[in-house]
Parts: C-alpha cells; sequence; structure tokens
C-alpha cells in the first residue's frame, strides 16, 4: 500500500471511530468520548515509528505534519491540505526549495509553545530512531550524513523560531515531497521528547486529541486536548 493510500484508509477508519464511537450495545453519542476497534494493537503509538494504518489511525487526529491530509473518505481524502503551516509550501529553485510557515499560536498538548525549529528535531529524531519513514527524507540536503553520523544537525533544514518560517532544501527535485511532509513521520513533537520508543508515554500532540494512557498491546485512552482551540487547524466538523 503505498504512503497516500494508507494514510487514507487510516482517515476513514479514525471517522468510523469520530463518528460512531459510543454506539455500542445501543448507546446514544457521547461528545467527550472517542472510542475506536482495530483488528490489531498499532506497530507503534510514536508518530516518528509507526508505518502501519492502524497506527496511523490512531494518531490522525493527536500528532499533525506541517501539511496533512484533508478529513474526508474517498479520493477527497488523498488531497495534502496545511496542517500546522498556514499553507502550502512555496516551492523554488526548480523543486529543491520548499518554504512553509507556521500557524501563529500554536501549543502542545502539556501547553508548551509549538516551535519552528521543533520540525528538525521532530526529522532528526526521525533519523536517530532508524524510522522505517527516513527514506522518504534522505533527499533533504545532508540528511544522509546525519543518519551516519547522528551529528550535527541537518544543513538543509532552516528554522526561524521569531517568524515561524521553515525552509527545507532538497539535493534533487521530489515530486511526491509535498505528500510526504504530510506523513505522520514528521509530526512534530516537543523538542524533550527523548529518542526512543515512546509507544508506552507517547508524546504530546498538536491535534484535537491527546493519548493520555497507553497500555502497549492493550489499549490506549484519549481526552480532548486542552490546548486545541479549534483555530489551530480546521480538522474536525
Amino acid at each position: 500500500m503505498g504512503a497516500a493510500a494508507a494514510i487514507a484508509a487510516a482517515l476513514v477508519a479514525l471517522w468510523v471511530g469520530l463518528a460512531f464511537g459510543g454506539l455500542a450495545n445501543g448507546e446514544e453519542p457521547t461528545p467527550t468520548v472517542l472510542r475506536a476497534s482495530f483488528a490489531s494493537f498499532p506497530d507503534y503509538l510514536d508518530p516518528q515509528l509507526s508505518y502501519t494504518a492502524e497506527g496511523w489511525a490512531a494518531m490522525y487526529n493527536t500528532y499533525i505534519p506541517l501539511l496533512t491530509y484533508r478529513h474526508a473518505g474517498g479520493g477527497a481524502g488523498s488531497e495534502v491540505i496545511p496542517g500546522l503551516a498556514r499553507s502550502l509550501p512555496k516551492i523554488s529553485d526548480g523543486g529543491r526549495k520548499y518554504v512553509l510557515h507556521l500557524r501563529k499560536g500554536l501549543r502542545y498538548s502539556d501547553g508548551q509553545p509549538v516551535r519552528a525549529s521543533d520540525f528538525e528535531f521532530t526529522v532528526e529524531r526521525m533519523f536517530r530512531l532508524y524510522s522505517g519513514g527516513f527514506p522518504f527524507f534522505l533527499d533533504i540536503v545532508g540528511a544522509g550524513q546525519f543518519l551516519e553520523t547522528g551529528k550535527g544537525g541537518i544543513r538543509g533544514i532552516a528554522a526561524d523560531n521569531r517568524t515561524g518560517r521553515i525552509a527545507i532544501r532538497l539535493g534533487r527535485p521530489r515530486g511526491t515531497f509535498t505528500n510526504e511532509l504530510a506523513l505522520p513521520f514528521v509530526a512534530l513533537v516537543p523538542p524533550d521528547t527523548p529518542n526512543r520508543d515512546r509507544s508506552g508515554h507517547p508524546p504530546p500532540g498538536t491535534g484535537p486529541y491527546a493519548i493520555t494512557s497507553s497500555r502497549v498491546g492493550r489499549g490506549w485512552t484519549y481526552e480532548r486536548n486542552p490546548a486545541w482551540d479549534g483555530g489551530n487547524v480546521t480538522l474536525l466538523p
């Protein structure tokens, strides 16, 4: 399954949970409760590591990348829209430079402010964890060297915390890069997130829901993200 198709499948699965959670056994819908059933426990509850539809569905409304996929069924669910970024990227230099700006006032579910440099940290964390998603981002200038050494940062990413500007330079044009910026592998997490699997203690996120507890292999719970004000990203009806 391709990345975009898997995202779409994950989206449909999560919308089922959002729309019909609480209807089991004849119950009436409960606006404050999100329930979902999965065929198996997600591979990870860590956005930089998960590479399955179950994992992406579980985290789709908890961790949001700079770009994301429209929350809709069918073909509409494959459309890339702004996520934490204010708009789709400005692409220049023959498809080798991408510039985005963070929305203002974003906060993680623990109250920490979201900063432009968190994107760089997130990408570095993905490489440090040797995530299955890192090949999508190897065309970023300096990414290969960082994968080998884990040091010195990724020189193809420049972030300005004052303005929220994020510039990404690729070594060669990559026609699918806008789609790849919408993958959960690069959903922003706070810069104090440890560089190890956090499935048992998922990091704070930026979506309308937060994972508040996780029992790996058994289940997890959501609560509304107290930092979500409805203006972060228009994802839910």
